[in-house]
């Protein structure tokens, strides 16, 4: 049978499509709350190649200033690729309702520090007959490679290797974790600089729940499992080569810094949580001990950190030295959901609660309601807000308010994962890129804010769920 596509039914997906585009969450804890009126996830090309976006019907503006490359999930389930100096590009092309009843969109794209953009086509009939392909390309340069193609499984998240592959030819290496039965499976893959698979799609861990963290030169990971255990996995000899003593405490994802061994962790100490940084035998707390679960990162750098801890919303940004000296508390923003730090690590990009200016009918989530009830809040209507905190002075800019979109809310919600391997930022340290679901109108669209001209509106990109920037010019 023939199967057409019509691309304008995809503006509005199937409950149950949004639901399991969503469901990274369940590899890592209960599904993330939906805020604001979702749309499709992103799409991929059956074809290589990248075709010119139709401009005006997905209401792409002219002029993206910023350098890099975004990729953004369109409202047309597909996945675009927007560049300085050209026309958007159409990574994929074939999102859509078929005539046979399926549904066709894209999710989940992540880029790798040479270029590589891999993502997830999700095709289903009903919530009972779903089918994942993972794909990666360098866009306009290789043809999409199939990594992974299923039905009885969920793709969770995945992040690149920050570097090629130490003491071998020039590969990139992808590790990403998928929702089977009542595990997380870690999955790694090897891909070739011409595009070729080095090394099969191969299972290299099994937990639940499961966390990792690179080290800088690609060659291990650090594993988070079950709640209970760290340990070193390398990746050539493919085994764990080294289990730590310390007894977790609180958190979610551990952090390998971007520059050499250290690990960033939380500890159980005195029956209380406590950061540590782990040094080969030596263990150094960061003095604060805390309730709730911890979220934090290094610095590009590796001589910061920054953590938030507590429920939902999180306490102000912490920021201290790598040594544990110099804390100082970014009280200037309260009530936190997420943090990025900057490419350049002068700023903190932080997403936080405030009370809405107007109505907000999409705002009433009754468990984003029931838990700042927890937290003694009034259950009042709120909305999100976009503010840049100078690391040296602690000054905070409010740059905009907005309600994010089914994606972008699942980013904020585990963005502890996020923030290292999928950048808010552009390359240069300036613009922030986020997706807004206007109430008004019932659409979801990306923007971009300037942080050097905050009293400037935001500039829009195009209609879409998601938008992730490179990590290079």
């Amino acid at each position: 049978m023939v199967r057409t596509m019509n691309n304008r039914a995809a503006r509005r997906w199937p409950l149950f499509l949004l639901l399991v585009a969503g469901l990274a969450a369940t590899a890592c804890a209960p599904l993330a709350d939906r805020i604001g009126a979702a749309a499709p996830d992103a799409p991929t090309p059956e074809v290589s190649g990248v075709v010119e976006a139709p401009a005006a019907e997905s209401g792409i503006q002219p002029g993206f200033p910023a350098p890099g490359h975004l990729a953004v999930l369109a409202d047309d389930g597909n996945l675009y690729l927007v560049e300085r100096g050209r026309p958007p590009q159409a990574v994929t092309v074939d999102a859509g309702s078929l005539d046979d009843g399926a549904t066709i969109i894209y999710n989940h794209p992540s880029w790798s520090p040479s270029g590589w953009l891999s993502y997830v086509r999700i095709e289903a009939q009903n919530p009972s007959d779903v089918h994942f392909d993972l794909l990666a390309e360098k866009p306009g340069v290789t043809p999409p490679q199939t990594l992974l193609s299923i039905d009885d499984a969920i793709y969770v998240y995945g992040a690149w290797s920050p570097v090629s592959c130490a003491d071998s030819e020039p590969c990139s290496r992808f590790a990403y974790l998928v929702n089977d039965q009542n595990q997380l499976a870690l999955h790694l893959v090897t891909l070739g600089e011409d595009g070729n698979i080095i090394a099969e799609d191969r299972v290299v861990g099994r937990a639940a729940p499961f966390y990792y963290s690179w080290s800088p030169d690609g060659s291990e990971m650090l594993w988070f499992r079950h709640d209970a255990e760290l340990v070193v996995y390398n990746v050539d000899a493919d085994e764990i080569v080294r289990r730590l003593d310390t007894q977790p405490g609180r958190f979610m994802t551990p952090a390998w810094p971007p520059v050499d061994s250290r690990f960033l962790v939380a500890a159980r100490s005195d029956g209380a949580n406590e950061l540590a940084v782990i040094d080969g035998d030596i263990i150094t707390p960061l003095g604060e001990r805390y309730a709730g679960y911890a979220f934090f990162g290094w610095s590009p750098d590796g001589q910061r950190i920054a953590y938030t801890h507590g429920g939902d919303p999180l306490a102000p940004v912490i920021v201290v030295e790598a040594d544990g000296t110099g804390r100082r508390v970014l009280d200037a923003v309260e009530d936190v959901v997420a943090f990025f730090w900057s490419p350049d690590g002068t700023k903190i990009a932080v997403v936080s609660l405030v009370p809405a200016l107007e109505p907000m009918p999409m705002a009433g989530s009754a468990s984003v309601r029931a838990r700042l009830a927890r937290q003694g809040k009034n259950p009042l209507d709120f909305e999100f807000q976009w503010s840049v905190i100078d690391v040296e002075t602690g000054e905070a800019v409010m740059l905009a308010r907005f309600l994010p979109t089914a994606s972008q809310w699942y980013m904020f919600k585990y963005f502890a994962q996020y923030e290292r391997s999928h950048s808010v930022w552009s390359p240069d340290s300036r613009y922030i890129v986020y997706a807004d679901y206007e109430h008004q109108t019932n659409r979801n669209i990306v923007y971009l804010v300037d942080t050097e001209q905050p009293q400037s509106p935001p500039i829009k990109v195009m209609d879409g769920e998601l938008g992730v920037f490179s990590f290079g010019e």
